[in-house]
């Protein structure tokens, strides 16, 4: 987990520097705002900086789950793990290409939203991960899209990080379906899952019968 995140952070780096940084598009109450917040994590008050907000808003969200960057295997490491060892084949709904340019898309006024909205959230973002993790483990679709809505809203980022995604990755999971006696296991992050142009519906829209088990 940490070999996979650490390149995806060495290729989002080196995405991250090539349009307007954080320095440069904050303004002076959204400055203050995030230099108590970061010298409030124990890191350097301007370590963001250099970086374009929407890079600068992921390192940040990291932060305000666990201080120290350290994270637990999630669902989807694990599984990529043990479809590894009992050797499945395992195809990507998008390239890491994909992901990065789904944050770098935002306009400035979106990747600095964002942001801030993650710093003005910042002291509820573990409760607020806990809320997620538990309304998906009981089914709450409702509750679901409520915990997503207050996170990332229905506009520009919603669209971008989350719907926009959804409609490209039809394809290939309708793809996968059509094989003949085959059975594929897709993993997706719940917030896919709800909300305006999510995964099950727009399936449901191709015509496929789909369940909850």
């Amino acid at each position: 987990m940490f070999r996979i995140r650490f390149k995806f952070l060495q290729t989002a780096f080196a995405a991250a520097t090539d349009e307007a940084s954080v320095g440069e598009l904050l303004d002076d109450e959204q400055r203050a705002a995030l230099y108590a917040s970061m010298e409030g994590f124990g890191m350097p008050a301007q370590m963001l900086d250099p970086y374009e907000p929407w890079f600068a808003g992921m390192t940040y969200g990291m932060l305000s789950l666990k201080g120290d960057g350290s994270f637990g295997e999630g669902v989807d490491a694990y599984l990529f793990r043990r479809a590894s060892e009992a050797g499945k084949e395992i195809v990507a709904l998008e390239t890491l290409a994909d992901q990065i340019a789904a944050f770098d898309r935002l306009s400035d006024t979106g990747q600095v939203a964002y942001l801030m909205d993650l710093v003005a959230t910042s002291a509820g973002a573990a409760a607020a991960f806990d809320e997620l993790v538990d309304a998906w483990g009981s089914g709450d679709d409702a509750r679901l899209s409520a915990v997503l809505a207050h996170e990332l809203g229905e506009g520009e980022v919603f669209e971008s990080l989350l719907a926009r995604r959804n409609r490209a990755w039809i394809p290939s999971i309708a793809a996968l379906l059509d094989r003949p006696r085959d059975v594929s296991l897709v993993v997706v992050g719940a917030g896919h899952l709800v909300g305006p142009d999510n995964v099950v519906e727009l399936l449901r829209a191709e015509g496929v019968k789909v369940r909850r088990i």
